[in-house]
């Protein structure tokens, strides 16, 4: 750190940010000792003092805005009905500042307990001689569900079962750090820690530029290198997904975003199939085979077959894949129990008798119930302990002693008793501090650090130089945690040296073969992307409906209200409901009837989560307005002039949209699928919508709601200087391909869209699609606006599209995203269960 900076700050400056700030007396303070801002602590403290409290304030508005438009959200779970319900990712804008030389210990202690685990995890799924040693209790891996029987003896990819770790540590009083919990199954936190990095490094440029803050990037460019060299196959070039339980997951932000981040598509259990003992990812061209998996989902959630039958998040025959070697998971099935509270009072001795060396850092002391005497200790001690479950895959919160009432005291003790291997206690540590940043001035909070390892690929593993700080919620008493409120901070590990910067796009040693095109799109994406499409033209249809319904016609409509009734028509056709008087405002507020705008909304939002690998930050951000504006539409007592500026606020937003997908995607598969799926419901909400036309004698008022409707009321009056007619407006609206709002012209987009899509090579017959839309097309190529205007041929026409068109979407459906195997590529034989 620079050593201009003084060591003392301002007392009597009123705009000092830090001005009485103590810490918590009792805790350490990551920040402050005396009343003095810490050495590696006083770049940023000379930040806040010059910057003071209003400029301060503006940035963190400023990056909040930047979290939200990103999306940036945790999934909480077990809330109202036992469903899960999204929540703002919470970041404060002060690090966790981390001098070099305590992050060095640090480093290697982490390295060394991630190495012991692993070690002790080959040997459960091996030769079990700690098992037969007693040097770990039997309760201790037979009563724990984390254990899998089917893994025993399986071999593991690379040698590492533990490919990426997770440490969750906490400072005591005396400034030691301790291993407070492992996560050695599908460790989250590491997207969040980049997530945060990357805002609060625009809260504080300067001072990140100018203080020697260690980078994060290395640290994935090494995961991702390790991630290539165990691939069991095509090692050269191996094809790595990251398998996600899906949208409601707690972390699937982090999901969708590290695989951004790593190049890797992010896929569900159902986009996956095994087939000959080798895993295959299903695309629209059909089965890629995979060949390593980096995991989020839990082990017993992977295979139903052979872990748990329940699961529908896994891969039916996952297991058998791994037992023949054809596939590498990271991190290896089975690696939960190494999680389990139990095991941690046993991990220093094994440190000295697998490594040959002590624990570098401690866990928190801990005794297991399942032994007499250390049982006894937690009971006579309770007030003073934190009883947890042994085994991580109980439901148990962590129950603090000191708490309980007499009571609960006595149920708790008839617990222990009763099955005393399923109970540690542990001490309580009292956790430092850090300063958050609340309403202009900093508040103290207690603090935990998760701290991250991947295997470097050469037998050790690579700490990642920072890691994701968590903060306790303002009204949380001991426990520190996402799901009661907690907050996170970036971590700063200030370095001694210059700073590696790397990219995650390596340099290329020769030439690099072009490619266009991207990868191939998996079935179920693909499907998300061609209803997100859909759902979204839904939106845009249904503001236009209503929002001229609401005009009540335009400036040439009769006194009689016609247009009215016929708007009224027209929206109930749309929608299947009744034409009354409150059917416009009941669209607009209705949250639970799924024609209404809320409700569409929500669908395009659900869809747009669940591909948020594939689609742009920008459009992320755009989704995120539209929901907000459409859920801010007000009630029926509003005011009709805000209600329309509101309307057309909503209609501009899905424009742009589309226009961002239209000019930012590159002409694949994704976009084919979105662009299918929005000229279908472009096609079928004009065929029906139409039809009120052809009904009884024209009327003008009709004719020019309708060309509002379909935005084509400027291109008729520039063609047509007479009053509305009937030919003219169907000329315009269903058979003049170069108006984009017509059918014709969304008919020849979907026959250039089909013809792209993939096919078997050789094929000398056309498709049921391309049939389907050819037919459609021909139809409207042939017709003449005179002919159809009479006999209701047009209405004919219209209804016979509308039928076309469902049968297409059901087609695509069948054929593309069934997830199942195509015509091109037979399944053979089943295979026998194992």
């Amino acid at each position: 750190m620079s050593a201009s900076i003084p060591p003392t700050r301002p007392t009597a400056d009123s705009t000092d940010p830090l001005q009485g700030y103590t810490g918590k007396l009792e805790h350490y303070d990551e920040a402050v000792e005396r009343g003095r801002p810490r050495p590696a602590w006083q770049p940023l403290a000379q930040q806040l003092l010059t910057l003071g409290r209003e400029e301060v304030n503006t940035r963190w508005s400023r990056a909040q805005r930047t979290l939200v438009d990103n999306g940036v959200t945790y999934n909480l779970h077990g809330g109202e009905n036992g469903e899960a319900s999204t929540r703002s990712w919470l970041l404060d804008p002060l690090p966790l500042v981390i001098p070099a030389e305590e992050w060095s210990a640090i480093e290697a202690a982490v390295a060394q307990r991630v190495t012991l685990l692993n070690t002790i995890l080959d040997d459960l799924y091996g030769p079990q001689a700690l098992l037969k040693s007693g040097k770990i209790p039997s309760e201790l891996v037979w009563a724990n569900r984390g254990f899998h029987r089917p893994l025993h003896n399986v071999p593991v990819a690379g040698g590492r079962r533990v490919m990426l770790y997770a440490a969750d540590l906490g400072r005591s009083q005396d400034g030691r750090w301790w291993v407070i919990s492992d996560r050695t199954q599908a460790p989250s936190g590491t997207g969040y820690a980049l997530e945060n990095r990357v805002v609060t490094a625009r809260v504080w440029p300067q001072v990140f530029r100018d203080s020697r803050i260690a980078r994060l990037a290395p640290f994935f460019a090494g995961l991702r290198n390790t991630l290539r060299g165990v691939a069991p196959q095509h090692r050269d070039d191996p094809s790595i997904v990251m398998l996600t339980p899906g949208p409601y997951a707690a972390t699937y932000f982090e999901h969708a975003y590290l695989a951004r981040y790593l190049g890797l598509p992010l896929v569900e259990g159902r986009d996956l199939t095994v087939r000959d003992e080798r895993v295959y990812l299903k695309t629209l061209s059909g089965l890629h085979p995979v060949d390593v998996i980096i995991r989020r989902v839990d082990d017993d959630y992977c295979d139903p077959l052979e872990l748990r039958e329940d699961s529908a998040l896994g891969v039916t025959g996952l297991v058998r894949a791994i037992r023949a070697g054809r596939v590498a998971m990271a991190n290896a099935l089975g690696t939960g129990i190494a999680e389990a509270a139990g095991m941690m009072p046993f991990h220093q001795g094994l440190c000295r008798d697998l490594l040959g060396e002590a624990l570098k850092m401690p866990s928190v002391a801990t005794w297991w119930c399942g032994q007499a005497k250390e049982r006894q200790h937690v009971i006579d001690n309770l007030s003073k302990m934190v009883i947890k479950p042994a085994f991580r895959a109980g439901a148990m919160e962590p129950v603090f002693g000191e708490e309980l009432s007499m009571s609960q005291r006595s149920e708790l003790l008839g617990k222990i008793s009763a099955r005393p291997h399923m109970y540690v206690g542990q001490e309580w540590l009292p956790l430092s501090s850090a300063p958050v940043w609340n309403d202009g001035s900093p508040i103290a909070r207690r603090v935990m650090l998760r701290v991250f390892a991947a295997s470097d690929g050469r037998g050790g593993y690579r700490v990642m130089p920072g890691g994701m700080a968590r903060v306790a919620s303002p009204t949380a008493s001991h426990v520190v945690t996402m799901q009661r409120g907690g907050g996170s901070k970036d971590t700063w590990v200030v370095s001694n040296t210059p700073v590696e910067r790397i990219s995650l796009l390596p340099a290329a040693d020769g030439p690099v073969p072009l490619v266009r095109g991207g990868v191939d799109l998996p079935s179920r994406v693909a499907e998300d992307l061609f209803w997100l499409a859909r759902y979204l033209e839904r939106v845009s249809n249904t503001i236009r409906l209503v929002r001229e319904t609401l005009r009540g016609g335009s400036d040439e409509s009769d006194s009689d209200g016609n247009e009215v009734r016929y708007l009224l028509q027209a929206l109930a056709i749309r929608t299947g409901t009744e034409p009354t008087e409150d059917l416009p405002y009941r669209i607009l507020t209705d949250r639970e009837l799924p024609v209404a705008l809320p409700w569409l909304s929500a669908q395009a939002k659900r869809l747009a989560g669940s591909v948020r690998d594939v689609i742009s930050d920008d459009m992320w951000r755009i989704f995120s307005r539209m929901d907000r504006e459409i859920h801010a539409i007000p009630t029926l007592g509003s005011e009709q002039v805000s209600l329309l500026d509101l309307l057309d606020e909503v209609l501009l937003t899905v424009s742009g949209l589309v226009g961002l997908a239209h000019d930012g995607m590159t002409r694949g598969h994704s976009y084919w699928f979105l662009e299918l799926g929005r000229r279908i419901e472009i096609a079928h909400f004009l065929s029906v919508i139409l039809v009120p036309m052809t009904q009884g004698s024209p009327d003008p008022s009709r004719l020019t709601a309708l060309l509002q409707i379909c935005d084509s009321i400027k291109t008729y009056r520039s063609r047509y200087r007479t009053l509305m007619a009937e030919q003219p407006v169907c000329d315009l609206l269903v058979l003049d391909q170069t108006n984009p709002r017509s059918l014709g012209f969304q008919l020849a987009e979907l026959h250039t869209h089909i013809e792209n899509l993939p096919r078997s090579p050789g094929r000398a017959q056309l498709d049921e699609q391309q049939r389907i839309v050819l037919e459609m097309l021909s139809r409207v190529r042939l017709a003449d606006a005179a002919s159809l205007c009479e006999d209701n041929r047009l209405g004919q026409l219209l209804g016979d599209i509308s039928q076309r068109l469902l049968t297409l979407s059901d087609s695509l459906t069948g054929h593309y995203l069934a997830h199942a195997l195509p015509p091109s590529q037979p399944a053979g034989p089943p295979e026998p269960m194992a």
